[in-house]
């Protein structure tokens, strides 16, 4: 994203100087004396507006399919909250707050560190516990 933005100024930046310094020769210039610079500028213009626009659908996008995903995520967890109600006290209690931990960790770890394109092996922790959690007998 940082890119993106770079990428918006240096060409606002290239084009107000483009502006400054080619403006005073486009002034008064007839069709007749061949091909001048504002016959290059008016495509350049309309690359850079394509150019922007296509990133801008392109990140879109993606928010799109990480909003999804981050909902899918947080249903399947609402979920299974929900359905440790049916378990026995011991359990229930335990998958509760794997829930939250693993809630927090995805929070504060997991997406500060996918946006430095890593992951991180917390949230992992908890979900392992849930497993642990499944796998011992119940009292009954």
């Amino acid at each position: 994203m940082v890119l993106v933005i770079v990428i918006a100024v240096v060409a606002l930046l290239a084009g107000l100087a483009a502006n400054r310094w080619l403006r005073p020769r486009l002034v008064g210039d007839d069709d007749d004396t061949g091909m001048g610079v504002k016959d290059l500028v008016g495509p350049l213009l309309t690359m850079t507006v394509l150019l922007l626009s296509f990133v801008l659908v392109t990140a879109n996008g993606s928010f799109g399919k990480a909003e999804v995903a981050s909902r899918g995520e947080a249903k399947a967890l609402d979920q299974l909250v929900e359905t440790a109600e049916y378990a026995p006290q011991a359990q229930r209690e335990r998958i509760q707050a794997d829930a939250v931990c693993y809630a927090r960790a995805v929070r504060e770890q997991e997406w500060p560190a996918m946006s430095d394109g890593e992951g991180s092996a917390a949230p992992s922790v908890w979900s392992t516990d849930f497993r642990k959690t499944f796998r011992r007998p119940s009292a009954c």
